[in-house]
C-alpha cells in the first residue's frame, strides 16, 4: 500500500481517502447502533410494566410524568395515545400508529451510511483499479516495452485498490442486514407493548367519561 501511494501520488488519494473514510463512517455507525439499541431494548423492558401497571391502576397524571421522562421508546406512543384520549379510540390508535412509525425510523438512524457504503465501496476500489491499469499501460507505452518490472506496480495498486473496496463493503452489507433486523425486532417489540397499552386508555377514558 505504501509503495502503490508513493508511485500513484495524488491519483491513488483519490479512491484511498473516500474509503479510508468510508471505514470510519462504518465502524462509528456500528458502535453507535449497537450500544443504542441494546440500551433502548433494555429501557423498554424495564419501563413497560411500570407505565401498564400505572394505566391499569387508574393512576394518569403519575403515569405521565413518568412517560414524560422515560427513554423507553414506548413512552412518547403512549403519550401521544393519551393526547387524543378525548376524541375516540379511531383517533387514539392513530396517533399511537403514528408515533411508532417516528419510533421505527429513529431505530434506523444513520443506517443509511452502511446501505451506502456497502453500495458504493466496490465502485471506488473499481475505480482505483481502473486508474492502477491505466498507470501500467502508461508506463508501457512510456518505455516502450512490457514486463513484469513495469507493470507490477500499477498491478500491484490496482489489485489492493480492489481488495479494499471489497473490504470496506462486505462489513458494511453484513452489519446493515444485522442492524435492520434488530430494528424490526425493536418495532416489533414496541408494536405490542403499544397494542396492550392501547385499550387500557380507551377503557379508562370510557369510564371516566360514564362517572
Amino acid at each position: 500500500m505504501v509503495n502503490a501511494i508513493k508511485e500513484g501520488g495524488v491519483l491513488v488519494l483519490i479512491y484511498l481517502v473516500p474509503l479510508l473514510c468510508y471505514s470510519v463512517l462504518s465502524i462509528a455507525v456500528m458502535l453507535e447502533r449497537t450500544l443504542t439499541l441494546r440500551r433502548l431494548r433494555r429501557v423498554e423492558e424495564q419501563e413497560f410494566p411500570r407505565i401498564r401497571d400505572g394505566l391499569a391502576n387508574g393512576k394518569r397524571q403519575e403515569t405521565i410524568g413518568r412517560l414524560e421522562l422515560s427513554p423507553a421508546p414506548v413512552a412518547p406512543v403512549v403519550l401521544a395515545g393519551l393526547e387524543y384520549r378525548r376524541h375516540g379510540p379511531e383517533q387514539v390508535k392513530e396517533a399511537v400508529g403514528a408515533a411508532l412509525a417516528l419510533q421505527s425510523a429513529h431505530f434506523s438512524r444513520y443506517l443509511g451510511v452502511l446501505a451506502t457504503v456497502g453500495s458504493t465501496a466496490p465502485f471506488i476500489g473499481l475505480f482505483g483499479t481502473v486508474l492502477g491499469i491505466l498507470r501500467a499501460f502508461n508506463k508501457i507505452a512510456a518505455q516502450g516495452f512490457g514486463g513484469p518490472s513495469v507493470v507490477a506496480g500499477g498491478i500491484a495498486e490496482a489489485l489492493v485498490a480492489t481488495a479494499l473496496g471489497l473490504g470496506i463493503a462486505i462489513p458494511a452489507v453484513v452489519a446493515y442486514n444485522v442492524f435492520v433486523g434488530k430494528v424490526n425486532e425493536l418495532t416489533l417489540t414496541v408494536n405490542s407493548h403499544a397494542s396492550a397499552l392501547v385499550p387500557l386508555i380507551v377503557e379508562r377514558e370510557a369510564a371516566d367519561a360514564r362517572a
